[in-house]
């Protein structure tokens, strides 16, 4: 047991100490303030040297688009940690890591660290992103009609609450996606391949997964991470499912890593 603490706290030193963390969270924001850009823009009208905007931030919210910006941004939450097992085999630290603590621990820290690194990143840099368009939007308009809205969050008047879980979902999402580079750099020994998967696999499932693929929304990536699995009027059931998810697919992935890893040994 000692040997999974020392290899967790070695990870997440470093996932977190340096300065590849706060540069991801950075570009994350950007890209995703990038995504929602051109839906704010359509909204502005200028009148009399005054800047006038017709969204509320939770109109802004639903409306955000699907472009390249939100597919590059999972590239970019994935980079404090998620090419760790290839970029460790290539610089020699592999062996003397393991040799310090072992296969498993390795692997557990390694994939708790990339999670939990992934996760704060997208969660971050969706909050950030909402507060730079909270400088120009309010959080409801004064017309706003909370039943336009099918979340049972916003009908109750938990506005904030609501805009918090979206953020909670796309963190949830985000870890998605480090855990599974972290998965396929057991296979793939290229890094560059590795961080571009996230991206790959964002626009095969835009494009192709769900005209192929009929699957309940609680058994597919885009209805357990993309929107709420069990429906909007259960926000909080739909985010602990997907955080359960989250630590299955990570404990399979561990166990691919220790294997990996005990092979190379």
């Amino acid at each position: 047991m000692k040997s999974y603490f020392y290899s967790t706290r070695m990870s997440l030193r470093r996932a977190f100490c340096g300065s590849r963390f706060p540069v991801a969270v950075f570009l994350t924001t950007l890209l995703l303030i990038l995504d929602l850009l051109p839906v704010f823009l359509s909204g502005v009208t200028i009148k009399d040297g005054a800047v006038y905007t017709s969204y509320d931030l939770l109109e802004l919210y639903e409306l955000r688009g699907m472009t390249m910006f939100l597919g590059f941004s999972f590239i970019t939450v994935v980079l404090p940690y998620a090419g760790v097992f290839c970029e460790d085999v290539q610089n020699g630290f592999l062996i003397p890591f393991v040799k310090r603590s072992s296969a498993g621990a390795y692997a557990a820290g390694s994939v708790l660290a990339c999670g939990v690194s992934s996760f704060l990143c997208a969660f971050l840099g969706e909050v950030l992103c909402l507060g730079f368009y909270a400088l120009f939007c309010p959080l409801v308009g004064e017309y706003f009609q909370p039943g336009n809205f099918p979340y049972s969050l916003v009908q109750g008047g938990h506005y904030v609450a609501f805009l918090t879980a979206k953020a909670v979902l796309f963190g949830l999402r985000g870890a998605f996606f480090g855990i599974v580079v972290v998965f396929i750099s057991t296979m793939v020994r290229n890094r560059y391949v590795v961080y571009a998967a996230p991206f790959i696999l964002y626009y095969f499932l835009m494009k192709f997964a769900y005209s192929i693929v009929n699957v309940p929304s609680t058994l597919n990536i885009g209805g357990i991470y993309f929107v709420f699995a069990f429906g909007p009027e259960y926000e909080l059931k739909s985010l602990a499912y997907a955080a359960l998810v989250t630590v299955l697919l990570g404990l399979v992935t561990a166990t691919a890593l220790s294997r990996k890893t005990r092979r190379m040994i």
